[in-house]
């Protein structure tokens, strides 16, 4: 009942944010046939149905910051906010140097002398991540939750080499974590291939990221660009998008039956991937 009422409103606040900013007559048509799909798997009371709700809700908050003002800022990353003596974690507004983007919100970390800016984190949530390739250009999910920054923001993010840092946990083990030297992720132009270099890797995960994803292109289901077996779509079915090679190693995103998972280190329950600069 609860999720219902909170369809119900959200069609009321759709419609009236939508004729309030003169949406286009087409993307009108899709938010009344994603509420209307909405109501069909209500009264299934499917897992579907609570995502679409999400999906809603995260709509919703896009059209809301699309139309508040921003004020300027002069921090480019989570790292000069660390700079400038914040310790405390949460979302903060950052303008990345020489980006063509505007200043965008992400959430900070501050851990081991570094201000760690979050890219991903998923814990087998709500939030789905079975999106297509525009949805991970943009990015998608709640930042103080599940969410996935936005391949052209982690782009402009990484024009300078970055540290990258994977911390993951699992019910039946102890927590484990990587970090690597060298992270950069390419333009669109270049199907934002990954830079991921071994050398100085340090941690306890197996690093099986450098050995099987390093120089692969991101794929998602309507555009694939892995290196799976024959015409396998790992994006297909891992139900998310990834730098694949093959199909069976690394994905952080997975909405498959048993969700994200790393090799030797399966059935995970959460993962962090966070950036600094060095």
């Amino acid at each position: 009942m609860q999720v219902l009422v909170t369809v119900v409103l959200l069609t009321a606040i759709f419609a009236t944010t939508i004729i309030g900013h003169k949406t286009p007559k087409d993307e009108l048509y899709q938010y009344r046939q994603r509420i209307k799909n909405s109501y069909s798997h209500l009264k299934k009371g499917t897992k579907y149905a609570m995502r679409i709700n999400e999906e809603l809700l995260e709509d919703l908050e896009k059209c809301r910051k699309a139309t508040a003002p921003r004020p300027p800022t002069e921090n480019s990353d989570c790292q000069s906010y660390y700079e400038s003596g914040y310790r405390r974690a949460g979302i903060y507004e950052i303008n990345p140097p020489n980006s063509e983007l505007p200043p965008f919100s992400v959430w900070c970390d501050f851990l081991s002398g570094h201000g760690w800016t979050v890219i991903q984190r998923s814990t087998n949530g709500p939030v789905n991540f079975t999106r297509l390739w525009d949805q991970y250009k943009e990015g998608f999910g709640d930042l103080s939750g599940e969410h996935w920054l936005g391949n052209d923001r982690i782009h402009e993010l990484t024009l300078t080499n970055h540290i990258l840092n994977i911390y993951m946990t699992a019910d039946d083990k102890g927590p484990a974590a990587g970090t690597w030297q060298n992270f950069r992720v390419a333009n669109e132009t270049d199907n934002y291939q990954l830079t991921l270099s071994g050398a100085g890797y340090a941690g306890d995960l197996i690093d099986y990221f450098t050995e099987h994803h390093d120089g692969m292109q991101f794929s998602t289901a309507d555009n694939d660009n892995d290196e799976g077996v024959g015409n396998r779509s790992c994006a297909i079915d891992h139900k998310a998008g990834w730098w694949y090679s093959g199909c069976g190693q690394v994905g952080l995103n997975s909405e498959s039956q048993s969700g994200m998972f790393w090799r030797d280190y399966y059935p995970s329950s959460s993962a962090v991937m966070r950036i600094t600069r060095e």
